[in-house]
């Protein structure tokens, strides 16, 4: 289960990046996947894609043009073991790490296509998973290039906090919280102040990965007429992530129901028997795909 990845870039050091990822929370690694890896994720993808599994959605269903997301969340998955033992994935992952013991979280599948698919509205995933701590990577990758206005984009060193409330993802105001009865602070208004934040984001290639921080504030990655844009994104974690609660999900607006039946259902899963402050590696649901790297040793 632990064995290391046949297909590291040997041209990369990855942890390079660990410094940068450590300050920003966010780095895009150029050519991170060769084309041999790249096959192997576009066949993931495809295969994903037939086979969508009980927590696909589509998002933003009143539009013309197709969001359509599904998750995985189990390291057995037969679709993800090839990309977690025979891609660099997990070994970039650990790298910005520092070399610690790495769990697979879940990966989730973006398919835009057919008219102007909106952007993402702002938000941190971590507003969203009951867990908080250092150890937390995302990556997003897509399977053909993308053109900077498309890509996804990061808000520089906001993984530092704070940790804002939850988006409704109401197009109307995506500030609009999720949680009630918190201080949680409400989302700012980022888009529509852009030149305060600094923003990363780039024109990508086949085979680059753009990697943040669970805390980071991200967003974006419209599409346009004529336009298919094909991503995949995977969630780690190390040992400094830990279970945590999170606070009431709001009762008076329209889309919060919707909200609290699929954070229950999917979000919940591998959390159950964990007390607060318990490392999420500690589930028996999450998988470590690599063991301690040379050198690291566990803080004291």
């Amino acid at each position: 289960m632990n064995a290391p990845t046949t297909a590291r870039n040997l041209q990369i050091d990855y942890s390079a990046y660990a410094d940068t990822y450590r300050r920003d929370g966010v780095v895009i690694i150029q050519g991170a996947l060769d084309e041999a890896q790249m096959k192997r994720v576009e066949g993931a993808f495809e295969a994903r894609l037939a086979n969508p599994g009980p927590h696909a959605e589509r998002i933003f269903p009143d539009d013309r043009a197709v969001t359509l997301q599904t998750v995985g969340i189990s390291a057995d998955d037969p679709i993800i073991v090839p990309l977690l033992h025979h891609t660099a994935l997990a070994d970039i992952a650990q790298s910005l790490l520092g070399g610690v013991p790495l769990w697979y979280m879940q990966d989730q599948l973006w398919m835009k296509e057919g008219g102007n698919a909106r952007r993402t509205c702002w938000h941190q995933d971590s507003s969203y998973f009951p867990a908080n701590g250092l150890d937390s990577v995302v990556m997003w990758f897509c399977m053909d290039p993308v053109a900077k206005v498309n890509c996804l984009e990061v808000v520089r060193g906001s993984h530092k906090g704070p940790t804002y409330n939850g988006s409704l993802l109401d197009p109307a105001d995506p500030t609009e919280p999720l949680y009630e009865g918190t201080d949680y602070p409400r989302l700012p208004d980022i888009e529509g102040n852009r030149s305060r934040w600094d923003i990363v984001s780039a024109d990508m290639e086949r085979g680059d990965v753009l990697v943040f921080n669970m805390n980071s504030l991200h967003g974006g990655a419209p599409t346009f007429p004529g336009q298919r844009r094909r991503t995949l994104s995977f969630r780690f974690f190390g040992p400094d992530y830990h279970f945590a609660t999170r606070p009431r999900i709001r009762t008076d607006h329209p889309m919060a129901a919707a909200r609290a039946n699929q954070d229950s259902e999917r979000l919940s899963v591998g959390y159950a028997g964990l007390s607060v402050g318990d490392p999420i590696g500690k589930s028996a649901f999450f998988k470590k795909v690599r063991d301690a790297g040379p050198g690291w040793k566990a803080a004291v």
